[in-house]
């Protein structure tokens, strides 16, 4: 029988944030800490998520800590260190444990518990702060998951957190608290909440929204964008939101109103790696692995496109944006006008925002007074409509206001100062769809009048608007689709069939198909019941269907009409087997391109592109797009930008270049599909579903495939060591884990195992089970732009049958070597990037070369020496519990 001891920790929770920084220290000056927090309380700094350990309080509102963990005024939580429940002797605690289970391939699963009972001892009641007692103050706060720690004879089992779930009473006194206990990455989802994508934090990716700019992002080189904006984390494909572009002789021109492509047609598209990054840079998380670092991941973007039309900064839930800049005295504000120039007939000169208006006076029945006229210059970059306001910005009396306008206008009202001596303080308010492409600059005149028929002009002053929410600033944050950021991530991992785990600090992300031949295997036969055992179907459902959520263009809507087929869309399976359709549908929009003829010569032209278009060819929305751009030549410069000619331009594609792995291109479609731009199936080419799909779906619909359902006891030793990417041997056959139900008080485990050793895969690339593999892991030495791999080579003496080494760099075979050669470097890479780097044992089998399983793993080059510079955090790589996302 295992010693089970459960550690909960924070059955505290103070949130604030340190309005004073000094060094180990927490200032809070509006915390009152006293008789709420203990010396030993944990403090994390939510920003960074360093943790420090309370040494003493030394105030209300100061905190002494054992590490200097502020540095700027982040957010904090101060929680309980873990102590250490008390548990019934005959509690059963089941934990299930489940990485990608087969029968539900679309979840990535976490480790989680049955319900179970923890007395209501002494220690327990102060644990949970008396939870029954409702007058209990600063109690137990049962609305969060608690950090907790399952150790087994002293040996850390799980790392997680619990849920508490009641109490029950017994004559009025607490007898029992019911918990639940969870993989600790399960706080991916809590941290995450409904957060969307427009609340994360992109760094300096804002840029100018001029002609310039999107031109650059349209046609330059990728090393141009590079130098000029920092990374190809931006790119402007050519996908129009509103005209329907056709060419014929005339030109490439919309074919409602004959107008040529105009900057503001287009929208720019953000790396999917970018995305990741900003939710690593808002939130403690630290996502890597395939989805986050992967070189051949940085070729796929999300294009921008959070409204219907042109860009907007509406704010999501808003028809119109409203943008507004306050001008007054200088000192209180000074970004949001800037002074331009001052004509004055009274010697006033600079910048007179100081200047005070005078109040009315009546001198010999003659009134005697000052006032202002403010007129406001408008640019429009669009023929939208759009109101105009200004009012005063103490007590918002409205001077004066517009309606309706359009274009290039001018707009003025006088301000009085009725009553008393005043400086003016007006604001400017602007309420339109597209305020990001319009500027307006104020001239301010003051006057003074002397009488009915006399007024002198003191100075007039010119002031341009120079707020960044009124500048043409393309911030990134306010341009990215309505979606929130766990279906964003949750869409990417169904989407590459990424299995999602913890490994120290880091949340890692790897392909499954290959992650799941990386693991090693265990003979549990000894410790196996086979008297209650049962071997069943693998799978209850007759086909999959793998789908996109959402098909809003028209030529795609058209195309699947036609057809009667469902583009990038595919089943499997067969209608006369027994069960149910399985959905697996992605979160976003699939839109299909088209390369253009001209339409009056019918010779094709090198014009590809797309259009967010309904039926009725009106601008559309539907869901975040996800794409490759492709830098297509274009000679003849039949794709004009702004009437100018160019000689390449970006185009949309659904298919990525060579990079994906080996020589082969990734087509971002479940079916396969003729590529719109080459009109041809395309060739050395995977799809979402042969790359990271065919594998499992192979395996389940297989007639040979089985679910083998047994009773174990499993040791301590190897309860605490196997990961789920491991295989179980019993009877000299081999098993992929599907769940491992383990009682923690009586160590029995029931196992559900599936028989399917060799993927699809595996068989296509000649690789075969039975055939002896590496007997040890390849180690790696890493550089910035290569990996050398190092293996032991088979003792001799070499088998007859035996040819070499296979050395595979990203699931595509980079180089055959000989029986004798023990290493091997992988060139050609970039720094600080990841690969899937493994090696097969080659073989020559009755004339037919076949491979053994490969051993590997998923390696970084080494950083530059600049980035190195600015970040030397050190990655920490025990394997841990996987993710739950629903």
């Amino acid at each position: 029988m295992q010693i089970i001891e459960l550690y909960i920790k924070g059955y505290k929770r103070l949130n604030g944030s340190a309005k004073i920084v000094n060094p180990n220290k927490l200032d809070d000056t509006t915390a009152n800490f006293t008789g709420i927090v203990s010396v030993g309380d944990i403090v994390t700094n939510l920003n960074t998520n360093k943790i420090a350990k309370i040494t003493a309080i030394d105030s209300n509102t100061r905190l002494s800590l054992n590490d200097d963990i502020f540095t700027d005024l982040d957010t904090y939580r101060i929680e309980s260190d873990y102590i250490r429940a008390d548990l019934f002797e005959d509690e059963s605690v089941v934990i299930t444990d489940s990485l990608l289970n087969i029968k539900d391939i679309s979840k990535v699963f976490t480790p989680f518990s049955k319900q179970f009972n923890l007395p209501a001892s002494k220690n327990n009641s102060g644990l949970f702060k008396y939870y029954e007692n409702t007058d209990v103050q600063n109690g137990f706060d049962a609305r969060y998951r608690h950090d907790a720690i399952i150790k087994l004879n002293g040996i850390d089992y799980k790392k997680g957190k619990i849920q508490f779930q009641s109490v029950t009473l017994k004559n009025n006194k607490a007898h029992a608290y019911k918990i639940v206990f969870f993989g600790d990455t399960v706080e991916l989802k809590e941290i995450l909440g409904d957060a969307k994508l427009s609340s994360l934090n992109y760094g300096d990716m804002d840029f100018e929204y001029t002609s310039n700019n999107i031109a650059a992002l349209f046609i330059n080189t990728d090393s141009d964008i590079q130098s000029a904006f920092g990374s190809l984390d931006l790119l402007v494909p050519n996908i129009t939101h509103t005209k329907n572009m056709r060419f014929t002789n005339s030109g490439y021109k919309d074919l409602t109103t004959s107008t040529n492509l105009l900057w503001t047609d287009l929208k720019p598209a953000i790396r999917i790696q970018a995305i990741v990054q900003a939710i690593n840079r808002t939130y403690p998380l630290n996502i890597t692995g395939t989805i986050a670092d992967a070189t051949r991941y940085n070729k796929f973007y999300m294009w921008m496109h959070k409204n219907i039309g042109f860009v907007t900064n509406a704010q999501d839930g808003e028809n119109q944006k409203v943008t507004s800049s306050r001008w007054r005295h200088q000192e209180d504000n000074p970004n949001d006008y800037a002074w331009v120039s001052t004509t004055s007939s009274f010697g006033v000169t600079g910048d007179v925002r100081t200047a005070y208006i005078d109040p009315i006076t009546v001198v010999g029945g003659t009134f005697n007074y000052e006032y202002y006229n403010v007129t406001v210059n408008i640019t429009s970059g669009t023929t939208d409509n759009y109101d105009l306001r200004i009012y005063d910005s103490e007590n918002n009396q409205v001077f004066g206001q517009w309606s309706g306008i359009s274009g290039n206008t001018s707009y003025g009202v006088d301000i009085t100062s009725t009553y008393t001596q005043r400086l003016v303080d007006f604001t400017v308010e602007i309420t339109s769809d597209n305020t990001i492409s319009m500027t307006h600059s104020v001239v301010v005149t003051k006057y003074h009048r002397v009488s009915a028929l006399v007024t002198n002009t003191i100075y007039v002053s010119t002031y341009n608007a120079v707020s960044p929410n009124v500048q043409n600033t393309f911030i990134v944050a306010d341009q990215m689709p309505d979606m929130k950021v766990i279906d964003f991530l949750n869409g990417l991992f169904k989407m590459f069939n990424l299995v999602v785990f913890k490994e120290g600090d880091n949340i890692v992300t790897r392909e499954a198909p290959f992650y799941m031949t990386t693991g090693v295997s265990y003979d549990i036969t000894k410790y196996v019941d086979m008297e209650n055992a049962s071997m069943e179907r693998l799978f209850q459902y007759k086909e999959m269907d793998f789908n996109f959520e959402s098909k809003e263009s028209f030529l795609v809507r058209k195309a699947d009409k036609i057809t009667g087929g469902q583009f990038a869309e595919l089943t499997y399976g067969n209608d006369e087997w027994d069960g149910e359709t399985y959905d697996l549908e992605l979160p976003f929009e699939k839109m299909m391109y088209e390369r253009l003829n001209n339409e009056d010569t019918g010779a094709l032209s090198v014009i590809g592109q797309g259009a967010m278009l309904d039926d009725n060819f009106e601008p559309t929305i539907g869901k975040p797009l996800i794409l490759c751009i492709e830098r297509t030549a274009d000679p003849d410069s039949q794709v004009q930008l702004n009437g100018l000619n160019y000689e390449h331009y970006r185009r949309p594609s659904n298919l990525s270049d060579f990079s994906w792995g080996g020589s082969t291109r990734l087509a971002l479609n479940f079916g396969e599909e003729m590529d719109e731009y080459l009109l041809e199936m395309p060739s050395a080419t995977e799809n979402l579903f042969s790359h990271n799909y065919f594998d499992y779906v192979e395996t389940v619909f297989n007639r040979q495939s089985r679910l083998l359902k047994v009773t174990a006891y499993l040791p301590l030793s190897l309860l605490v060591k196997y990961n789920l990417n491991d295989r179980f041997i019993i009877n000299n056959k081999s098993y992929r884990i599907n769940t491992v139900k383990t009682n923690l008080l009586t160590n029995k485990t029931e196992l559900e195992l599936y028989n399917k050793d060799e993927f699809a895969s595996q068989v296509a690339n000649n690789q075969v089970a039975y055939l002896e593999r590496l007997a040890q892991d390849p180690t790696f030495t890493t550089y910035t732009d290569r990996i050398t791999v190092n293996w032991d080579i088979l003792p001799y003496p070499i088998p007859n049958n035996i040819q070499g080494y296979t050395v595979y760099k990203n699931g595509g075979i980079y180089q055959n070597v000989g029986y004798d050669i023990d290493a091997l470097t992988v060139t050609g890479l970039s720094p600080d990037s990841t690969y899937d780097i493994s090696v097969s044992v080659r073989y020559n089998i009755s004339g037919q070369i076949l491979y053994s399983f490969p051993k590997g793993d998923t390696v970084r080059t080494d950083p530059s020496p600049s980035a190195l510079a600015e970040n030397n955090d050190t990655l920490i790589t025990e394997l841990g519990d996987t993710i739950i996302l629903e």
